[in-house]
């Protein structure tokens, strides 16, 4: 057994009982003007520096397209 799933559960009497999960999380969103700079950097930078733009700010490209 690895020690995340070690971590994932508790042993009560010989049952093995789950901890709760984590909340779910919350949506980000952005502001115009955070999308439209995003989005003017990303079409801005050369071929091999888009990736970075988007590894920066946490994003996707699937993200600047839409």
């Amino acid at each position: 057994m690895s020690s995340s799933i070690q971590q994932e559960t508790e042993v009560v009497s010989g049952a093995v009982e789950a901890v709760n999960p984590a909340p779910n999380p919350i949506r980000r969103s952005f502001t115009a003007e955070y999308r439209a700079r995003v989005v003017a950097e990303y079409e801005a930078a050369p071929h091999g520096e888009k990736a970075a733009v988007l590894r920066r700010e946490g994003l996707y490209q699937s993200q600047v397209r839409e």
